[in-house]
């Protein structure tokens, strides 16, 4: 396994690496899928358990995956996340040779706020400019797919943290451009949507609303809602929870579910 990690906005954010060798027993294997993953954390942390833990479980069902670490607090404001998502796509596709994988299945997957940062790639990796800052083709910066983890899809905004901290900079700043649900449009990439139902921190609406924009677009996307679980759920196997005291097996099968969407050569892309 590559395992590197690979500073994005001139070292504001990087980019960890769980790559696959191009060989298996010095013979070449086929390209492989990308994932790269974006944890949540309400833009004020990285949560651990929805960061390596999903890049080892999608490793281990064939795909080179990558954990985003993006800009947190201050640094948080639009449009640096978004850039630094833009930026670890193009980084990926750059790559494609070097680190045997399909430039052409270069996937994203975000948890809650994480989840925000990937949908606003996949709604406005055309519109928002950001190909421009990064001196390249939208088409670079573009993921084919994006799943969407309990996202949170319009900035719950608030002018006081809790216990005194400072509000994370996206939260504060009110840019439209991070009202995700209103930049869904005809170029919004395919994606996946789960939600727990009884989710206390986002509600399911969120998911639903995005899922609403697809069909009002005629965009492909596939949505899922569970009544068990609740918030950060994660993959939900060993690898977050290793006793198993809190997995509830109905929520663990929306990553083989995910799986098989992500794999699936849909005909109207």
């Amino acid at each position: 396994m590559i395992y590197q990690s690979i500073p994005l906005r001139g070292g504001k954010a990087k980019l960890t690496t769980y790559i696959h060798e191009g060989t298996q027993n010095g013979k070449k294997v086929a390209k492989r899928p990308v994932l790269i993953v974006v944890p949540g954390g309400a833009y004020a942390v990285h949560a651990d358990e929805e960061a390596e833990p999903a890049a080892l479980t999608f490793l281990a069902r064939g795909y080179s995956t990558f954990v985003l670490d993006y800009s947190l607090n201050e640094e948080s404001g639009y449009p640096n996340t978004l850039q630094e998502a833009a930026e670890a796509v193009k980084t990926v596709r750059e790559h494609a040779d070097e680190w045997n994988i399909d430039s052409r299945q270069i996937f994203m997957m975000g948890f809650s706020a994480g989840a925000h940062t990937t949908a606003m790639l996949a709604a406005e990796w055309k519109s928002s400019g950001i190909a421009d800052v990064l001196a390249c083709s939208p088409q670079l910066i573009r993921p084919d797919k994006a799943v969407l983890c309990y996202g949170a899809m319009k900035i719950l905004h608030a002018e006081e943290g809790k216990d005194g901290r400072a509000v994370p900079a996206i939260k504060s700043q009110k840019a439209p451009e991070t009202d995700v649900v209103s930049c869904i449009g005809k170029d919004t990439v395919p994606l996946f949507l789960w939600h727990c139902r009884y989710d206390r921190m986002v509600p399911a609406s969120h998911s639903m609303m995005i899922a609403e924009k697809m069909l009002e677009y005629n965009r492909p996307f596939e949505l899922h809602l569970f009544q068990a679980g609740d918030h950060m759920m994660s993959v939900n196997n060993r690898t977050t929870d290793p006793k198993g005291k809190e997995i509830d097996e109905s929520v663990s099968q929306w990553v083989p579910l995910c799986d098989m969407w992500l794999r699936r050569k849909d005909s109207h892309h």
